[in-house]
């Protein structure tokens, strides 16, 4: 009988410390799943604001291409022409809170990360171009200065452009490593 109860108290223990591992190991497994989710609801959420301030500085430099085109070198000529300008300054200061918080969360060289960088870089040129563009001093109608700074505009009004074609394909990047690192997964159809 004395074995039988040594075995019994044995078998029963090990049952006990069996179930406490397994419970430990359960409410460790679900600890890491509330940490992914919470993760997953955060990166999101930074992306969905980074995605809005792209949007912004589409626009910004939709307007800044438009104006210069209207306008040329008389871009700068008030307040309302320049708007644009300050657009672009301003929402290339939010870009690079959210560039910063998107390297951290994602890694520098994670494509979200990337495509936000080119997008921001590109956008930087633009803001540049019109920068030398607010610089260059006026010169009066008919005399060669006008002519070079009518060439000079012009090549700062490519350079706009061209930075804008290239921030569409990196907002087009950004959406789709976006969406790959976190986006919806639901069914076809």
């Amino acid at each position: 009988m004395l074995a039988v109860a040594i075995v019994s108290v044995a078998v029963s223990g090990t049952v006990a410390v069996a179930a406490i591992v397994a419970q430990l190991w359960q409410q460790r497994k679900s600890l890491e799943h509330d940490r992914k989710l919470s993760d997953l609801d955060s990166v999101r959420g930074v992306m969905a604001e980074a995605a809005a301030v792209l949007h912004r500085m589409e626009y910004a430099l939709d307007d800044a291409n438009s104006m210069l085109r209207g306008w040329g070198a008389e871009f700068f000529g008030n307040e309302e022409r320049e708007a644009p300008y300050r657009a672009l300054a301003s929402v290339g200061r939010e870009a690079d809170m959210h560039k910063g918080t998107l390297r951290i969360l994602f890694g520098p060289e994670h494509p979200v990360a990337l495509a936000f960088d080119t997008a921001t870089a590109v956008t930087l040129d633009a803001y540049r171009a019109l920068w030398m563009i607010k610089m260059e001093p006026p010169a009066e109608k008919g005399t060669p200065e006008r002519r070079e700074v009518r060439q000079f505009v012009e090549e700062q009004r490519e350079r706009v452009e061209n930075a804008r074609e290239n921030f569409r394909i990196a907002q087009e990047e950004f959406v789709a490593a976006a969406h790959a690192a976190g986006g919806a997964q639901l069914p076809p159809g």
